[in-house]
């Protein structure tokens, strides 16, 4: 059984439109509810939004911190979301992140 634990190294989204179109999957698989969540993302920010509600997160270490989780200083000052909308993302995040290692490409 897999145990969650925190990566220790710097950690940053460098291609905020790439990585969240490629992980657009998974909130759907995950929560039903995420099927209406609309994502929008540029070099700098995300956005996510459902009905009336929006939150945008800073990239590159605020949106892996929220993509990824961890207990990281950037994980705790991510700025908590009301409604619907708060309560989504800890629906499918975070996602795993494989370890590295020297095989790393």
């Amino acid at each position: 059984m897999a145990v969650a634990q925190p990566f220790p190294g710097a950690r940053g989204v460098i291609d905020p439109p790439g990585l969240l179109d490629a992980l657009r999957p998974i909130p759907v698989e995950r929560a039903a509810a995420a099927a209406w969540m609309r994502v929008s993302a540029t070099e700098d920010e995300a956005t996510f939004a459902l009905g009336g509600e929006q939150s945008h997160v800073s990239a590159p270490g605020p949106l892996a911190a929220l993509l990824f989780g961890g207990d990281t200083e950037e994980a705790r000052t991510l700025p908590p979301c009301a409604g619907t909308l708060g309560e989504l993302p800890h629906a499918f995040f975070p996602s795993p992140l494989l370890w590295q290692g020297y095989s790393y490409v």
